[in-house]
Formats: structure tokens, sequence, C-alpha cells
């Protein structure tokens, strides 16, 4: 390859990244858009690409891009269908996948320059050798992200989060301090000191394998995090069904004792009448018709409390509504009695 081909490679490759990143985001943030989600998918690659098109521009810190592509997925979580929380620990997750994925590949290919050093050659060969160790090494990248945010997907979809603000900050502290490590291990990957090249590996060579260890646990713990917060989720559901039926079989046991009370009236009241008949009959035997109007009357007053004053048109619902109004009122007259004395 001649220099002029690989300067040409060095303009787009930048492009290039960037644009596969951020049809790694939408593909990620795809099946959560709810309906026409072309539509916002679209929308989503546009303003990843434009915003990286703007920071190419303006010289920025490391690490706001990040911050202001999970600002605008906030802004716009209404549009996107999402809720704003939804939508910032999506971004949230991406980031630290992607850094998890770009630390993990880049340790195994510096180990792997390390083995196969390249021979001496002449700069055709050594643009053609670097231009094909850079692209081999992001597309191993992208298959290793792509395979992390498929995981990750597919746990999300497992069962809806609920995400007040508790939840959210208990969801977002893992790979918000995978995103940190990321960014401070990055500035600490090639150092440039008195004109001389310092890669840390190279200073450091245990951290070949402790980087990428933390990277994929902070990634571990972001999915172990998700899925313990489902199943906090499922047993509140479960707790919220149980206290429904609960509620329901109480309901029932107190039309049950209801209905066996006034069944009790009813035959303590059978049994009345079989001797209110019998002091009848006595009384007409014996011409007392005063007393038996009086008796008569009397035996209205007592059948008038078996009387239901409430009616709604279902008959249970008459005795239950009544016998608790009764209760009421001989509750309220024995407290109103015990506060008179």
């Amino acid at each position: 390859m001649s220099e002029a081909g690989f300067d040409i490679f060095n303009q787009a490759f930048p492009a290039v990244v960037e644009l596969l990143y951020a049809i790694s985001l939408t593909l990620f943030l795809h099946p959560f858009l709810g309906e026409r989600r072309g539509l916002k998918a679209a929308a989503v690659l546009a303003g990843h690409l434009l915003i990286s098109l703007v920071w190419d521009c303006f010289p920025a810190p490391q690490g706001t891009f990040s911050l202001v592509v999970s600002a605008l997925l906030v802004v716009t979580a209404r549009f996107l269908g999402l809720k704003w929380a939804m939508a910032f620990l999506l971004g949230l997750l991406f980031w630290n996948t992607k850094i998890a994925s770009a630390l993990t590949v880049e340790s195994l290919f510096f180990a792997a320059e390390r083995l196969l050093p390249q021979p001496l050659a002449p700069p055709e060969a050594v643009y053609l050798h670097t231009v094909f160790l850079l692209t081999l090494l992001f597309l191993s990248q992208f298959v290793v992200l792509g395979i992390m945010l498929i995981f990750l997907q597919r746990l999300i979809k497992k069962r809806r989060l609920t995400l007040h603000r508790r939840e959210l900050c208990y969801l977002s502290i893992v790979p918000a301090a995978g995103v940190l490590f990321g960014q401070v291990i990055s500035n600490l990957l090639i150092e440039v000191k008195n004109g001389v090249l310092l890669e840390l590996y190279e200073r450091h060579p245990a951290f070949l394998a402790v980087v990428p260890a933390l990277a994929l646990l902070f990634y571990a713990g972001s999915c172990f995090s998700i899925s313990f917060q489902q199943s906090m989720d499922a047993l509140r559901e479960e707790r919220e069904v149980l206290f429904v039926e609960r509620q329901q079989a109480q309901a029932i046991r107190e039309r049950i004792n209801e209905m066996e009370r006034s069944y009790s009236q009813v035959r303590g009241l059978k049994h009345e009448m079989r001797g209110h008949l019998t002091n009848l009959k006595g009384l007409a035997s014996a011409g007392e018709y005063d007393g038996l109007d009086e008796y008569i009357a009397k035996m209205d007053g007592s059948i008038r409390d078996f009387e239901v004053p409430f009616q709604t048109g279902n008959p249970v619902t008459d005795v239950i509504v009544s016998n608790t109004e009764r209760k009421s009122w001989v509750r309220a007259f024995w407290w109103i009695f015990t506060i008179s004395l």
C-alpha cells in the first residue's frame, strides 16, 4: 500500500468507526422504541452521526461525547417512546458495554502483537500490515460488542423494568463505574513523556489481564443488577396479587359469616313464631281480644328487627349492608357510652 492510500485510510477510518458505533447504538435501542420504530431508529442514527461530526470540528474533553449523546436520548425520550429513566439507563449500558468490549479486544491484540512481532519490511508492506491490524482490531471489537449488546438486549426484554428513582440509582451505579473506569484506563494506555511513547501494558504487563477482567466484571455486574431488579419486580407483583387474593378471601369469609348469622336469626324467628302462634291461639280461645291486640303489636315490633333497611336489589348485599349498619350503631353507642364514663 502506498503512502497516499494509507493517508486516505487514516481519514476514512474514523468516519467508518463512528458509523458502526451509531449503527450499534441504533440496533440496541430499536426493540424499545415502540411504534414507528424505523423512523425513530433513523432519528437516533442521524443524531449520533451529527453529534460526532460536530465533535470532530471542536476540541472537547474526552468522555463528553458520550455524555452529550446520553443527554440527547433523555431529552428526546418522549419522541422515542421511552421513559426518561429507561432512556438514560439504556444509554449508560451501551457506553459501558462499548468500553468493556474495546478494552478486552485491545488487550488481546496487544498480547498478539508482542507474541508475533512484525519483521522488517519496506514501507508499503508496513502500511498494509498496519491497515490490516487496525481493520481486524475494530472488526473484532464490533463482533464482541454485538454479542454483548444482544445478550444485554435480550436480558432487558425478558421482563419490563420498573424504574423509579431509587431503582434507577441502583441499576446505574455499576455501569457508571464501568464508564469512569474505561475513561481512566483509556487516558493511561498511551502516554508521551519526554518525547518517549509509554504504553500501559509495557510498563505493567499484569494489566493485560487485570484491565479486561475488570471491564468484563463491570459488564457482568450490570447484567446481574438488571436480572436482580427483574426478580424483585416479579416478587413485588406476586405480593400484590397475593394481597388482593387475601382481601377477596377475607371479604368472602365475612359474607359467609353474615349469611350464617342471618340464617341463625331466621331459625330463631321460626322457633319464636311457633310460640307466638300458640300464645295467639290461647288468647283468642280465651276471648281476650285487648290482650291479643297488644300482643300482636309487640310481635310487629320484634319482627321489624329482621327487616333490612337498605334495598339494593341484591338480597345478599342487603343483608350484609344492613347487618354492618346495625353493628356500626351498636359500636358507636358503646364508644359514646365508654367516653361518657
